[in-house]
């Protein structure tokens, strides 16, 4: 039997990037890693709900990488 998590990658709807893993199915789930779970990069998030993205220690924009 094969114990490797079969996922999916969500990519953004208007540049393409992966943004986030969804967990499909898991054969061996715990807390953190269970079927229907996503796993976000933040990292990649420069604009969410059409507004950018800001630093939360200075209120500054978030650069493209």
């Amino acid at each position: 039997m094969d114990c490797a998590n079969i996922i999916v990658d969500v990519n953004c709807k208007d540049c393409k990037t992966p943004l986030v893993w969804k967990f499909v199915e898991v054969p061996r789930e715990n807390i953190t890693v269970a079927a229907g779970r996503f796993l976000l990069y933040l990292n990649k998030l420069l604009m969410w709900d059409g507004k950018d993205m800001l630093y939360a220690d200075t209120y500054k924009p978030i650069e493209n990488a």
